[in-house]
């Protein structure tokens, strides 16, 4: 599915994506959930489709990406796999 994606958010995303890189996994650990940090979300807590291999104790960790605009994906060793933008803050409670 395509849908329009600002050009702000394109930059915002490639940015962080790259700062994130940088860092080790412990590092990022202690960084701010709404900075360089991440946060976990239990499944069953999201309200987007898991892909058919996700399994049910691996967490859902979101960065942000734009402003305050998490991106949600699951780390699989090394590699973090992004499954949604959450643009409209509308994939998990945010409260």
């Amino acid at each position: 599915m395509y849908f329009a994606v600002r050009q702000n958010d394109k930059a915002a995303f490639a940015d962080q994506i790259a700062k994130i890189s940088k860092l080790t996994w412990a590092q990022i650990r202690l960084q701010d959930r709404h900075a360089l940090g991440t946060e976990k979300h239990p499944p069953g807590k999201v309200k987007f489709k898991l892909p058919t291999h996700y399994t049910e104790d691996t967490n859902i960790l979101c960065f942000r990406f734009s402003g305050r605009k998490p991106m949600a994906g699951y780390k699989d060793g090394a590699v973090f796999h992004i499954l949604a933008f959450d643009r409209n803050y509308t994939l998990y409670n945010h409260g």
